[in-house]
């Protein structure tokens, strides 16, 4: 066991790049086949409606001047470090080739700081042509596609109107990996209907599929989602602290050893979180969450069995 009980993606930047990275968030101009009509209307119930873009997003904007914007915010933090440009709001490979292709270039030279891209994406948005386009990337830079699974549990999807089931994720996924590309899975703790075994069912999917990365979070109300009305009408329950940190601590454990963790906590923007208070504080919550490993005495993969949730 290492001292770190995770993989922790930080930390792998760190490694790999030699300094701290960020990731810039930026929007660009997508939308997504469940607003649109394609698939459906009014999107996922817990998405806000800046499709989760970071509060300091400026849509709108050209992509090269979000990136020097949000660079100028962030590089306040270190003086010396890299950035990572996320075309982070609703589905980035909701688009033509062409344009996506576009986007990424003016992103890539934005400012020499920048070592690599994450494009947002939906399982069913993920065709030949746009993996084509991703792989030439993946050639030429540091390159991760974030995928939501969400769950696995198809009845929560469409409770959640999702419009986009177990399968859509399995097949899109083997045709990613067959291009060897770097995935990241987004897997919500908490989902109403969902059972402490559909939430460790995700992560052994993400075993199974040989997904490069996981974001684990809880699920929290933003106000501007239509769960924040459910929430305000006192119809939605959501997950107590003491829970999650228990299920996020077995996922831990059960979660392949090579799988980077992206992250573990999930938070609104100040000003539009509505619940869980227990999430607001971060650093509190991920401390919480070590200490409760070491309590256990558990870390990442130490419970894998090596074959389990293979597909």
């Amino acid at each position: 066991m290492t001292a770190e009980p995770y993989r922790s993606f930080n930390a792998h930047l760190r490694e790999r790049f030699g300094c701290r990275v960020d990731r810039v968030a930026v929007d660009g101009g997508f939308t997504c086949p469940n607003l649109d009509g394609t698939k459906g209307v009014g999107g996922c119930r817990f998405c806000d409606v800046a499709g989760s873009l970071a509060p300091y997003g400026q849509p709108g904007l050209p992509v090269a001047e979000q990136v020097a914007l949000g660079i100028q915010r962030l590089s306040r933090r270190a003086k010396r470090q890299k950035f990572i440009v996320y075309f982070q709001s609703f589905t980035a490979t909701y688009a033509p080739p062409e344009r996506l292709r576009a986007l990424c270039k003016e992103a890539l030279k934005a400012d020499e700081r920048i070592v690599g891209l994450a494009v947002g994406a939906r399982p069913d948005c993920l065709g030949e042509p746009i993996l084509e386009a991703l792989e030439a990337f993946h050639r030429q830079t540091y390159l991760w596609i974030d995928v939501g699974l969400e769950t696995t549990n198809d009845q929560t999807l469409e409770r959640i109107n999702r419009q986009a089931a177990t399968a859509d994720f399995i097949e899109s996924m083997r045709r990613v990996k067959a291009r060897a590309l770097r995935v990241c899975a987004h897997v919500i703790f908490g989902l109403p209907g969902d059972s402490p075994a559909d939430m460790l069912g995700s992560i052994d999917l993400v075993n199974g599929l040989g997904l490069d990365g996981v974001k684990i979070h809880n699920l929290y109300i933003d106000s501007r989602s239509p769960f924040g009305l459910q929430w305000k009408r006192g119809q939605l329950q959501l997950m107590d602290r003491e829970a999650y940190i228990d299920l996020v601590c077995r996922a831990l454990a059960r979660l392949r050893p090579d799988v980077l963790v992206h992250r573990l906590t999930g938070e609104a923007p100040r000003r539009w979180h509505l619940a869980p208070d227990w999430a607001r504080n971060k650093q509190e919550l991920l401390g919480a969450i070590r200490a409760e490993l070491a309590r256990r005495g558990a870390f990442q993969g130490c419970e894998w069995k090596g074959s389990e949730g293979a597909q």
